[in-house]
């Protein structure tokens, strides 16, 4: 990982925690609470600065930040004091708490629709029919007793018209090793099969994806752009010979041995013809310059509503994955911490930009949604505890609440100690 793509994984955490902490800071502010102190990243500080009644500080630490509020701890409280944390309605407590995750959830989806803006590649079997072209001899596929030609149509219980859909589901299951159930349509009817808990990589499973035969991109200066061929092109037959699918196209090409090609061409409506002479590239080999991999972008409208729809299946996700995790059915092996977050930006980052904004948001959606757990010290269990005070008509005993608090730090530094120490030495 270079300098400059470690400087963006830290300019980038810094970011979130600031629009974290500047949810809880605005929140202070608006609820008339004294904000002694706004810091991003730990101690020791590198930089302070006193602006009002307010310190601003950068730590040298940049795995998190906090706004120290007048009475928020509970040693500090004053219901006396109207700048004082425990002098205000729960209500007032409330928005403070919530403020932070609030803009986290606030940015992911803020920013989310711009990747889909963007023009981006991927593999246009991802929009297609998730049907199996063949099956590897001797593969996981095989062995589950999948079939050329079958098509997966639900993944437990949840119905995947597409290749994405499908690989959405299983990635989950497949990375926390649980068994997957699959629908296939096979002769017009519903045959159940079952995949095993071992860890393989999908890619690895031994299915090759049925692909349409069409056009996505044609490269700059190659044989087919200099011949005529265009994106959107669906290839019906190459020297006479029929093509069915992707995979048929790459094999006509590989065996010609770089004579002239006829391709024979569906093009809005028409059939026609054009005679391709493939180009020898460095290594030898004769290459036509066409791909399946495609290039889209999309308009605001939908491009909002692919984003939010992706950000919802993700939480969905992760609540999944906490609800094992708590059962017993996920393992601390599959939890991601500091190292794992800032490796993933940095070579995130080396991808460009829209992959890395991507992440961003995902980054941003879970320190929202995980910060609004029921658990002290996050802000979900200070919000718990405003709530159980609301509900008794008292506040909790102090020394309670400073035992709630040591209790769960204490806690959550220790897991993520496990994490780190984990992530180091693998």
């Amino acid at each position: 990982m270079s300098i400059s793509t470690i400087l963006i994984a830290i300019l980038v955490l810094a970011v979130l925690i600031f629009i974290h902490e500047l949810g809880h800071f605005m929140g202070a502010r608006w609820a008339g609470v004294r904000v002694n102190q706004f810091s991003i990243g730990f101690p020791p500080f590198v930089f302070k600065k006193t602006v009002g009644e307010t310190e601003y500080a950068i730590g040298a630490i940049p795995l998190g930040g906090f706004v120290r509020l007048e009475g928020e701890n509970p040693e500090d409280e004053n219901a006396n004091d109207p700048a004082n944390y425990a002098s205000k309605g729960a209500w007032k407590k409330f928005v403070i708490l919530v403020a932070g995750p609030l803009m986290n959830l606030i940015l992911a989806m803020a920013v989310i629709p711009f990747v889909f803006m963007m023009a981006g590649e991927r593999p246009a079997f991802l929009s297609q029919p998730a049907q199996i072209l063949r099956v590897e001899p001797g593969s996981l596929a095989e062995q589950a007793q999948l079939r050329a030609g079958d098509i997966i149509v639900k993944v437990e219980n949840v119905e995947t018209p597409t290749w994405s859909d499908v690989l959405t589901q299983m990635t989950p299951r497949t990375v926390s090793q649980e068994r997957t159930t699959l629908i296939v349509q096979r002769n017009q009817m519903g045959v159940p099969i079952t995949i095993p808990p071992t860890g393989m990589k999908i890619k690895d499973f031994g299915w090759v994806q049925w692909e349409e035969p069409v056009v996505g991109t044609v490269l700059s200066g190659s044989a087919a752009q200099k011949a005529g061929l265009k994106p959107g092109d669906r290839v019906v037959s190459i020297n006479g010979k029929d093509v069915n699918n992707w995979e048929d196209v790459v094999t006509q090409v590989r065996v010609n041995q770089g004579n002239t090609m006829a391709f024979t061409l569906l093009r809005g409506g028409s059939q026609l013809t054009i005679p391709v002479n493939p180009a020898q590239d460095r290594d030898g080999k004769f290459r036509v310059g066409i791909s399946s991999i495609i290039t889209e972008s999309y308009g605001f409208g939908e491009a909002v509503v692919r984003g939010e729809s992706l950000l919802l299946d993700i939480s969905a996700q992760m609540f999944e994955f906490l609800g094992r995790l708590f059962t017993g059915g996920a393992s601390l092996g599959e939890v991601v911490g500091p190292v794992g977050i800032f490796q993933a930006i940095g070579s995130t980052a080396e991808r460009g930009f829209a992959p890395l904004i991507m992440l961003v948001a995902l980054i941003s959606l879970n320190l929202g949604l995980l910060n609004l757990l029921p658990f002290p010290p996050l802000d979900g269990g200070r919000i718990l505890i405003v709530a159980v005070e609301k509900i008794r008509g008292a506040a909790l005993p102090i020394d309670f609440k400073l035992r709630m608090q040591i209790g769960g730090f204490l806690l959550l530094m220790l897991l993520m100690v496990l994490v780190t120490i984990r992530e180091l030495t693998h």
